[in-house]
């Protein structure tokens, strides 16, 4: 059984001595609604590919994994033995290192208490682009997108969105180039 707070994968040994892998898995509507969508496409190019003289040949199919309902917020979901997620993979990383896998998020959620943001924040709507730019317009693009907020006056004292949205970006950046590197998944595939 692997778990995390997003995930948890166990096995089921059958009757006919097969063992079956699932995941349990708390489902976000927006998500498994794209999910299910994929699904479905999948099928039908299933169906397609095995009217298809030379796919029929060459076996070729998509995988389509058998998904459970349990509750409308929670569902099973058949994987392979093989198949990994990207937690697993950076979970491996950390235990071949002794490392805590939940440092970078204490540490973010540490750090960021330098950078307060007014209450009035949370209920900003953003609207980014999501055209491939550079990251600098991205970010005057969400600045810009939170200038609402920048003139409301607060109960105790002005705080400065931008600088302090800046610091939790400037924060992010050194705690992943420090404590997450580049290298995570390559390494993994290598060995």
């Amino acid at each position: 059984l692997n778990s995390c707070f997003t995930y948890s994968r166990f096995s089921m040994r059958v009757s006919d001595v097969q063992v079956y892998y699932f995941w349990i898995q708390y489902t976000i509507s927006h998500i498994t609604h794209a999910d299910e969508r994929m699904m479905q496409l999948y099928v039908l190019l299933n169906q397609m590919m095995t009217k298809n003289k030379s796919t029929r040949r060459h076996n070729l199919n998509y995988y389509v994994p058998i998904t459970i309902p349990i509750t409308h917020r929670m569902r099973l979901m058949e994987t392979k033995k093989d198949q990994m997620n990207f937690d697993q993979v950076y979970e491996s990383y950390c235990s071949s290192r002794y490392i805590d896998p939940d440092a970078p998020a204490l540490l973010y959620r540490q750090a960021i208490k330098n950078y307060p943001l007014p209450e009035s924040f949370d209920s900003v709507q953003f609207n980014l682009s999501t055209s491939p730019s550079s990251p600098s317009s991205n970010q005057s693009e969400f600045l810009s997108a939170v200038s609402p907020i920048l003139d409301q006056p607060d109960n105790n004292s002005p705080i400065d969105v931008e600088a302090s949205l800046r610091g939790r970006i400037g924060v992010l950046d050194d705690i992943g180039s420090e404590l997450i590197p580049e290298y995570v998944l390559s390494r993994y595939i290598y060995n």
